[in-house]
């Protein structure tokens, strides 16, 4: 099965976004996947990865994005068809209480088995939740525009994935929950296993 994951650059003013330090993590012993890693903007990322999606044709797409005060894997069960920015993006656009798709269903559910990604994960002892909230920045606007891409495409199952900030971030936010990249990137692995029916 082809598989894509994708994370996120930086954002706001840091200079390392734990998603992509999970990627690094797991491109090392994983070349048999395909990575694409996106800008922290609106009007791009959601862009760039369906184009991705169109090129490779993979049948599993998991998005990896970055929660800061999460203490535990967040596996997102819907995208909201809703983007109110907190801060702006890396362009400087904060879209305000703005429909992603005018006329689109106000959510979309990801088409992957969650309980038992949940359950995988639970027996090798990394935190993990189900959410039903993936926040209204760029990534609940890619995972909305990418499950409603993938409503379309029946042999496309996509999934997004908060992860807590990475251990180099916690050395300034010694008050933040945080995991060790190393564990991020084997939940990724786990997630994927149980997705391409290998546990």
């Amino acid at each position: 099965m082809s598989v894509l994951v994708s994370c996120f650059e930086p954002f706001d003013g840091e200079f390392i976004n734990a998603s992509q330090e999970a990627v690094s993590v797991l491109s090392l012993r994983r070349k048999d996947l395909h990575y694409a890693v996106l800008p922290t903007i609106f009007s791009r990322a959601a862009d760039e990865l369906l184009y991705t999606i169109g090129s490779l044709g993979p049948e599993l797409v998991i998005m990896l994005g970055e929660a800061s005060g999460r203490c535990s894997i967040s596996l997102e069960r819907v995208a909201l068809n809703f983007v109110n920015a907190r801060i702006p993006d890396n362009e400087g656009s904060q879209p305000s209480h703005e429909l992603i798709r005018p006329g689109g269903p106000l959510a979309l559910q990801a088409n992957l088995p969650l309980q038992k990604i949940s359950a995988a994960l639970e027996d090798a002892h990394i935190p993990n939740t189900i959410s039903y909230f993936a926040g209204t920045f760029v990534c609940n606007f890619l995972s909305y525009r990418v499950l409603d891409y993938c409503s379309s495409k029946d042999r496309i199952r996509a999934l997004f994935v908060h992860l807590p900030l990475c251990e180099k971030q916690a050395v300034r936010k010694p008050s933040t929950p945080y995991m060790h990249s190393d564990i991020s990137a084997k939940a990724v692995e786990l997630i994927i296993e149980v997705c391409t029916d290998k546990r």
